[in-house]
This record gives C-alpha cells, structure tokens and sequence, in this order.
C-alpha cells in the first residue's frame, strides 16, 4: 500500500506539472499571438570598439588612463575602448586634420575655449552632454563655462590658475626664503642666479600659451582696470590704436622676463621643459596647477612651491584662471549610446576622485578632492576678486597668441619695437577682429 500511494503521487505530481506547461504555453502563445516555433532566441551583440583619442599628459599618463579602461571593460565588457596618446604639440594639429578629413574619434580631447572647439562646432562634432547623468556632477559655473553654442560640450579633466612653478632651494640660494614679490624683486632674483649661472625661466615653447607667458598678466590686468577693454577683448574688437601703450608694455616685460630665460627652450614640448625644471636646469617654469602630477614624476623628491607673476603691486594684479581641457564626444559617432555610457562611468564622482588624486590638482566638481599643499594660497585667490578668466585663451586664438610671443621674441633680439606691434596689430585684425 506504501508504494502504491507513492506511484499514484509521483504520477499526479507529474501531471500537475505537465498541466502548468501547457497552461504557461498557451498563455505565452496567446501574449505573442506567434506560434511557439517562430520565437527566436535573443542574439548578442558583437563588442563594440570606441576610438578615444588625448595629449599624453591629459591625465597623468597613457598607464593611468589605461588602468581606468580596464576597470571599464570590467563593468561594460560589451565596449572596448581603443586608446591613442599624442605629445601634447601634436595633438591639436592631428585633431585638425581629423576634423577636416571626417576621421574624428569617438571621444576625444578638447578645450572649450579652443579654435579647436569651433572647429569641431562647424563641423558638427560637438554632441550636447548637457543630459548625461555625469554632466550633474559638475558646479553650474564649470557647466556655463564649457557650453558653446548652447551646448554642453566637454567634461572638464580640473580648473586651475595659470602660475610659475619655483625651485624653492634655488630661490632660498640667492636669499628668498619665499617668492619674489614685486616685478623689481623678480628682476633682482633672475640677475643673481644669473651670476650662478643659472636661469630664471624656462620656456614650454610649444605649449602655444607659454611662449608669450608675460601677455598673460598684462592683458588680464588692464581688463581689471578697464571694463572697456575687457569687454572689447571678449568680442575681439579690441582698438590697438587706442590700446597701443598696453601692447608696448607687453614687449618691454617680456623683453626683461627674457634676459633669464634658459637659451633653446623656446623650442621645448610642454614635457621637455617641465622635465628641465624638475632637474633645477631653471629656476621656474610657466605651468599650472594641474602641472602638478608631471613635475613630480619627472622628480618625486624635488622641493617646490606654485607663484602668481608679481606682474603688478598685489593689490591690482590679477590671478589667471581657467577651465582645464577635457573630454568631447563625437555627435556624429556611429556609437554614440556606448559613448555617453563611457563617459557617464569615467565621469562618475568616484572615477573623478581618482583622476582629482592622480593629477593632484584643482577638482571641477564640488566635494570631489583635496587642495594639495603646494597650492594653497589659491584659496586665497579665488577669494580676491582679482581673478580674470580671458587672459590666456579666448579669444585670443593660438597661432595669434604665437604670433604675439614670436613678434615678443624678435623685440628680445634686437628689433623694433613699434614695427613688432604694427606687425602683431595687422595680424589681430585680419584674423581675429570682427
């Protein structure tokens, strides 16, 4: 009796079962009006290859970048991303081509205040970031700051103050235990480590903002003084005739600055001349504060502090401030849903933390990052109301900045001064003024 009452509840538990097949069956089919047969299984999809393109140094180096890659592919192995680093001295010139060509990458790198940038704006490249979940990470004013257009169109890698890099037991070998202050006191350090031997300035030539460095302050100065000018200047239409002085007063700087300033460097790559700072072959160099990461790996040990030009008494000088380059996506990418996924993970609040601490500079997104030490004094400057934003890209675009350093240069070696403005002061006009 005991094994036929199991027989009869195995046979009566299989028929239940076969039972809610068939029920299951019949309301599946009836859900798809399709008979069971014509249901295919879901396909997946081929991997799909981003091309991302940057300057080496965007954020550290190519190994740092590659590492936040992988952790990527980890989460999204459905998307690989394929790296290409340039010297920073020939990425734009690679971008520009690729823009003109139609060979633009999925993501690439870009400064929003760039030519670069309207470039790509022309061409239609620039994709509007403005709903990606990332894009909230950012403050409202580094959001306005990198709209173009009425577009959201990079996430920023830092802000930073434009600034010099100093070699702190270099100064303190000619009697600075700190900075020199005032325009005098930097001419009086630059005579007496040229009695050493050794120069003041090295120059990052190739990095097109670097080779005019002094314009910097004496442009962002008189936009202080002068609202006129500054908005003049913002709209390109500034009137040299009437701002000649301003312009003279730029060469006669730089022509000072350039007295200390250590021979051949003009020609340096960005790397190359923070590579010969960090040797102690100068005594500063033109850099930033997201320089930071790339001093120190060119020398871990080195001990050095981050100055504003003592351009001007403090009270009327001007701290140079900017958004630093980040990454754009392609609006015309044939990936653009892999591409916004991208740039949503690398632009997380936690990936960002890890840039923020790899690059050691300012963060773009409020309570992400540390001030590192070296520079904390642009707490204070942030808070001087003496920040200016213009002075070292918009609008003046790079080959007329160069323009301006290269007519700067000739003043340095010998030639007149006035035909170098009224050289600078054509090309402005011709290619800037509207």
């Amino acid at each position: 009796m005991f094994r036929k009452s199991i027989s009869w509840g195995v046979i009566c538990a299989l028929l239940l079962v076969l039972s809610v097949g068939c029920s299951s069956n019949e309301s599946s089919n009836a859900s798809t009006d399709k008979p069971q047969s014509s249901i295919k299984p879901e396909v997946k999809k081929d991997p799909v290859t981003l091309k991302m393109q940057i300057a080496e140094g965007l954020i550290v180096n190519k190994d740092m970048v590659l590492s936040m890659i992988n952790e990527f592919k980890k989460v999204h192995p459905e998307i690989n991303v394929e790296l290409e680093t340039l010297p920073a001295d020939q990425r734009n010139a690679k971008l520009q081509t690729m823009i003109t060509t139609a060979e633009m990458p999925d993501i690439y790198q870009l400064n929003a205040q760039h030519e670069l940038t309207a470039l790509s704006n022309q061409a239609g490249y620039l994709y509007d970031m403005s709903q990606l979940e990332a894009a909230k990470n950012f403050s409202e004013d580094v959001r306005s700051g990198v709209t173009v257009d009425g577009k959201l169109v990079v996430f920023p890698t830092g802000l930073g103050f434009v600034g010099f890099a100093y070699n702190i037991p270099l100064f303190e070998s000619i009697g600075y235990s700190k900075p020199p202050q005032t325009w005098e006191e930097l001419m009086d350090a630059g005579e007496k480590l040229k009695a050493k031997n050794v120069p003041l300035l090295v120059y990052a030539g190739k990095w097109a903002t670097a080779i005019g460095n002094v314009f910097h302050w004496t442009f962002g100065n008189k936009g202080l003084q002068d609202k006129d000018f500054q908005t003049a200047y913002l709209t390109n239409k500034v009137d040299w005739a009437k701002n000649r002085d301003v312009l003279l007063e730029g060469y006669d700087r730089f022509n000072k600055l350039n007295k200390y300033v250590l021979t051949g460097s003009f020609t340096y790559a960005i790397e190359q001349g923070f590579q010969a700072f960090a040797k102690g072959q100068a005594a500063m160099v033109l850099a930033g504060t997201w320089s930071s990461a790339n001093i120190d790996l060119n020398n871990p040990n080195f001990k050095w502090g981050f100055m504003n030009l003592p351009y001007a008494p403090e009270k009327d000088n001007s701290y140079v401030y900017t958004i630093e380059d980040g990454l754009a996506i392609n609006a015309k990418s044939k990936h653009l849903e892999e591409s916004k996924t991208f740039m949503n993970w690398f632009f997380s609040k936690e990936n960002f933390a890890k840039i923020i601490k790899a690059k050691q500079n300012m963060s773009a997104m409020p309570g992400i990052g540390e001030v590192k030490p070296v520079f904390a004094d642009t707490q204070n400057w942030l808070k001087s109301g003496r920040v200016i934003t213009f002075a070292n890209l918009k609008p003046i675009t790079n080959p007329v900045f160069i323009k301006l350093a290269e007519t700067a240069q000739g003043v340095t070696f010998g030639g007149d001064v006035n035909k170098a403005a009224d050289e600078w002061i054509k090309e402005y006009n011709d290619k800037i003024k509207k």
